[in-house]
């Protein structure tokens, strides 16, 4: 375990962050309330249920910290920041094309997904390699470049219309979470396993149409323009 600190960090703040990452047990119980993932202040990690250990992420003080790099050479760009309360921003001017965050080592198969804690459910629901792709309109631009550099991608969308529009203009395999919003609801709701089985049954490929059938053709009187 390293932790980094400034030089007037003091041992109650080690300490302190140290909690904050759950490497430290609570010291009574109004710690251990703290991290209660029903307590507004605890941070977004410890309301999520998510184990910060191999997710590219660290907790500094209250505020969840995600590293974004370049997806083709792995080049830091920015960071992530989540507040308790929810709330995200990245680093000042980032630019976000060809920008993630890859959750686990290299895979045949990896899945794209909008949020950072939706792809850490499905890298360990799957063993597959996941990548945060900061969010939806992002998309089908970082699905692009990965399939440029010879990546099997599967996009694990977000069930709502701006989640669902990015993953079939990606053109790549997609899967939608059925009856939830999204892949950590369906964690929430019934556990890694769940997750598992709805990636497996759900997938939809989109194919080239080139042709509509005849009876699917709305057939309507022409109008004139002379």
């Amino acid at each position: 375990l390293v932790h980094h600190c400034s030089k007037v960090c003091n041992f109650a703040d080690r300490q302190k962050a140290l909690r904050c990452d759950v490497m430290l047990p609570a010291e009574d119980g109004q710690a251990q309330q703290a991290l209660s993932q029903d307590n507004p202040d605890a941070p977004y990690h410890v309301r999520k249920g998510i184990d910060l250990q191999g997710t590219c992420a660290v907790c500094d003080g209250d505020t969840v910290v995600i590293k974004i790099v370049d997806i083709r050479t792995g080049e830091f760009c920015g960071n992530q920041f989540i507040q308790p309360d929810f709330t995200k921003k990245f680093t000042p001017q980032l630019q976000r094309d060809g920008a993630g965050a890859y959750i686990g080592p290299e895979t045949d198969v990896l899945y794209a997904t909008e949020g950072w804690a939706d792809a850490v459910i499905v890298h360990r629901a799957t063993g597959k390699q996941a990548l945060f792709a900061l969010d939806a309109d992002n998309i089908p631009k970082n699905v692009a470049i990965l399939r440029d550099i010879g990546r099997n991608v599967i996009v694990a969308a977000d069930n709502d219309a701006k989640g669902i529009a990015a993953a079939k203009a990606s053109g790549a395999p997609y899967v939608i979470p059925q009856g939830l919003k999204d892949w950590w609801d369906v964690f929430d709701n019934g556990g890694l396993e769940a997750v598992a089985d709805q990636l497996q049954n759900t997938s939809i490929i989109p194919r080239m149409q080139l042709f509509d059938h005849v009876l699917d053709i709305n057939l309507e009187p022409p109008r004139w323009l002379i």
